[in-house]
């Protein structure tokens, strides 16, 4: 395989640069984003419901949303093991194959840590916003 000419990899350090900006300005002002895609009277409105509460809601909501992106991932897998596996496999397994197996587990065990343990991810946000002090460090 042929090594990308300068003008490519310009272009690949020039697109990373200006991802890791807007990845950068997203971290720095989330609020600046969520008043710009939520109205500003749900905003205006407060939870009836404790922090904690929506903590747990959202480890939850990202553990489904984590599994339902590892499904798809999932079908691809098991349609490559079933055509590499028998005495007449159509289909090697290549590294890369076996990284995406690797990836699909990791996804699926993460997403049911975060969908069933959000308990015990809360008591560790917990723990972090008081490391070492009295006081939470991000009330």
């Amino acid at each position: 395989r042929d090594l990308p000419g300068s003008g490519a990899v310009i272009a690949t350090i020039v697109v990373a640069i200006v991802l890791l900006f807007i990845s950068a300005v997203l971290w720095r002002w989330p609020l600046a984003v969520a008043q710009k895609l939520i109205p500003q009277p749900t905003l205006d409105q407060q939870s009836r419901l404790p922090g904690e509460q929506l903590q747990t809601a959202a480890f939850c909501l990202l553990g489904l949303w984590l599994l339902t992106e590892a499904l798809p991932h999932a079908a691809y897998v098991a349609t490559i093991v079933y055509h590499s596996s028998g005495p007449r496999g159509s289909v090697t397994l290549t590294p890369w194959e076996y990284a995406t197996i690797s990836q699909v587990l990791a996804e699926f065990i993460i997403g049911l840590w975060l969908l069933f343990g959000a308990k015990g991810l809360l008591g560790i946000l917990r723990w972090a916003r008081h490391a070492g002090t009295t006081e939470p460090s991000n009330p």
